[in-house]
C-alpha cells in the first residue's frame, strides 16, 4: 500500500506542492509591466496580451490565442468574449468574462468547465461576473479602460483596449478588442489534499503527473488500478481477521 503512495508522490508534478509554475519576466512581459505601472494598476506575477474577436477564448492550444495553463490540476485563467445568456438581464447578449476554468476528461475525452466566473470591476465601478456593452458605455469614448477581476484562487488586472483608431464602444460593436493582462494564482489554496488525489485515482479521474498527454492518462489509470487493488486487499484482510473473532465469541 505504502509503495503505491511512494510511486504516486514520486511521479507527481512538483508544482502540486510549490508555487513555481511560471518563468521569469521576458522582454515583452517587461513592456506589459511598465504599461500597468503607468496606469497605476496592480502588477501580478504573470503577464500576457492578445487581440480578440467575438467568440474568443484563451484556452485554445497554440501561440494565438495564448494558452495559460496553470499546470496545477489542469486549471486555466480563461479570457472569454462571446454571446451568452445573462441571468440578471434574462436575454442572450455579448458578454466579456474572466473565468477560472478546469480541463477534465471522461473516458479519455477532454472537455472544459468554468469552475468560477471572476468578479469584475471597471474603473473602480463594481460590475459582477457578466461584463456587458452597457457597462462599457460610460467609458466608450476612451481608447482603453482599467479592469480588475477577483475569484477564490485567481486575481487579475486587465487593460481593455480599442482596436486601431476606434474607441472602445466602436471596437465592441465591431467585434474586435485588444487586452493586456497581469494575473496571479493562489497555488497554496489550490493544492489538493492527499485524500483528494487518492479519491480521484480510485474513481479513475486523470490528475497531472507532469507527463505528456496519453502517458499521463495511462499512468493515472495504472496507479488507480493499483490503489483500488490495495484498498480491496486491505478491506479483505480486515474482514477475514474480524470474522473469526465474531464467530468465536460466546456470551455467558
Amino acid at each position: 500500500m505504502f509503495s503505491v503512495f511512494g510511486v504516486l508522490y514520486g511521479a507527481m508534478n512538483i508544482e502540486f506542492f510549490s508555487p513555481t509554475g511560471f518563468s521569469g519576466v521576458n522582454e515583452v512581459e517587461s513592456i506589459i509591466v511598465e504599461e500597468f505601472k503607468a496606469m497605476d494598476m496592480v502588477v501580478y506575477s504573470s503577464q500576457g496580451s492578445d487581440n480578440m474577436t467575438l467568440g474568443y477564448t484563451s484556452i485554445t492550444d497554440g501561440p494565438s490565442p495564448p494558452n495559460w495553463n496553470t499546470t496545477i490540476e489542469n486549471r486555466y485563467l480563461e479570457v472569454w468574449w462571446d454571446n451568452y445568456y445573462v441571468p440578471d438581464v434574462g436575454t442572450v447578449g455579448r458578454v466579456f468574462q474572466i473565468r477560472d476554468t478546469e480541463r477534465r476528461s471522461f473516458l479519455g475525452i477532454p472537455y472544459f468547465v468554468a469552475v468560477e466566473l471572476l468578479d469584475i470591476t471597471i474603473e473602480g465601478e463594481h460590475i459582477g461576473p457578466y461584463f456587458l456593452r452597457s457597462h462599457l458605455v460610460p467609458y466608450g469614448g476612451f481608447t482603453q479602460a482599467k479592469i480588475e477581476a477577483k475569484g477564490t484562487y485567481l486575481k487579475a488586472s486587465i487593460i481593455l483596449k480599442a482596436n486601431g483608431t476606434d474607441t472602445l464602444i466602436q471596437s465592441w460593436d465591431n467585434n474586435v478588442l485588444e487586452y493586456v493582462i497581469s494575473y496571479e494564482i493562489d497555488f497554496n489554496a489550490m493544492k489538493p489534499s492527499t485524500w483528494q488525489l487518492v479519491g480521484r485515482l480510485l474513481t479513475f479521474q486523470e490528475i497531472d503527473l507532469g507527463l505528456p498527454g496519453e502517458l499521463n492518462r495511462i499512468l493515472c489509470y495504472i496507479i488507480g488500478v493499483g490503489v483500488s487493488v490495495c484498498v480491496a486487499l486491505l478491506i479483505l484482510a480486515l474482514v477475514t481477521s474480524v470474522i473469526p473473532l465474531i464467530s468465536g465469541w460466546r456470551s455467558d
